[in-house]
């Protein structure tokens, strides 16, 4: 698989998203529809406040991933994506509700560059916005009938169970790798299979159609928690848009620091982050360890590998430039320059042990 995955990846490499998406011009309007959407349903709030912070993100920006994978899933499974327009908007709605209560657990001061809603107004009033975009969202699936409600709440749900895994187990320097994958596998990756089922279900498609594309959605879902775990330890706060180490700092240890307590400098790393240790020399010192560890680089070999399962999902669909718009969407995530270096080195690596 990692022959074929360079293979992908090279093929994509000359076709990059931006221009796959040319060759899908109805994804291409319903995107266009969505931001429209987005913003007639934030005005509809009667409180003037709560419109205002519910903007906030929304006019962020973002790469609005997941109503575009809901839109390219709807077409590569034979539907037309501007007559799903609404459950594109209330899959991004959804997603911009969990980061304000993201935001509000992890006390964040930054999101996109831009001071958090709970930085800016205070929790109850980022907790009042989220809530009505999570409302605003399902009524927008409720026009659509019981089989997108039922697949949201599911969703819902699973994304609620993982960030409380999360709050359970932050400072934990005994968090195992299973335990740091469950809790993404519903935190993040259910809010990616969730589109693609929402797409295929809107489509009409048959069961074994929509199984593959809700699979392809985990398995992205799962690379790209992984990769933005590794570009908080990586990455500099201009290109966040939030301070370096901020997971470590928060006492979330994602997969890259649970590898490297496991490393040569593991007792010291767990020194440092003892509870009763971290600040912000501590901290900084604990980055340093993590990026001089081979945590790095067997994490992101884990996110590829994830990848490589997610384009191994799209084989088995019927050929569209959806489809060919979906496998670019999945090199999009990885294919950040931070990780090059890192995804060379753990495959040859990895080939070695072999």
């Amino acid at each position: 698989m990692d022959d074929a995955f360079q293979d992908e990846h090279r093929a994509q490499a000359a076709r990059p998203l931006k221009v796959q998406l040319e060759t899908v011009p109805r994804v291409q309007e319903g995107l266009r529809l969505v931001e429209q959407r987005l913003r007639h349903v934030v005005s509809e709030a009667a409180s003037s406040a709560v419109q205002r912070v519910s903007l906030h993100l929304i006019e962020a920006g973002g790469k609005r991933l997941r109503p575009l994978m809901l839109l390219l899933a709807g077409e590569a499974a034979g539907g037309d994506a501007t007559t799903m327009v609404d459950v594109a908007a209330s899959i991004e709605l959804l997603h911009v509700a969990s980061l304000y209560f993201d935001d509000i657990m992890d006390e964040a001061q930054l999101r996109r560059g831009l001071p958090s809603a709970n930085a800016e107004w205070g929790s109850r009033v980022a907790g009042t916005a989220g809530s009505y975009l999570v409302a605003k969202a399902m009524e927008l699936l409720a026009r659509r009938g019981g089989a997108f409600l039922e697949a949201a709440n599911d969703g819902i749900s699973r994304v609620w169970r993982g960030q409380m895994q999360e709050l359970e187990g932050v400072y934990q320097l005994d968090r195992t790798e299973q335990v740091y994958l469950e809790s993404i596998s519903d935190k993040t990756a259910a809010l990616y299979e969730l589109p693609c089922e929402l797409g295929a279900i809107a489509a009409g498609a048959e069961p074994v159609l929509a199984r593959m594309l809700k699979s392809f959605g985990h398995n992205l879902g799962m690379a790209f928690q992984i990769v933005d775990d590794l570009l908080d330890v990586l990455g500099t706060q201009e290109r966040l848009g939030k301070p370096a180490g901020a997971d470590i700092g928060a006492g979330v240890y994602t997969l890259a620091v649970i590898r490297a307590m496991e490393g040569h400098n593991g007792p010291l790393l767990r020194r440092l982050l003892a509870p009763q240790s971290i600040d912000q020399v501590s901290l900084e010192q604990a980055v340093r360890l993590v990026r001089d560890s081979s945590g790095l680089r067997d994490a992101a070999f884990c996110a590829q590998q994830f990848i490589e399962y997610a384009l191994a999902d799209l084989h088995g669909l019927p050929w569209c430039a959806a489809v060919d718009a979906l496998r670019a969407t999945a090199i999009v995530v990885i294919d950040h320059p931070e990780l090059a270096e890192l995804r060379g080195e753990a495959l040859h690596e990895n080939r070695a042990r072999i």
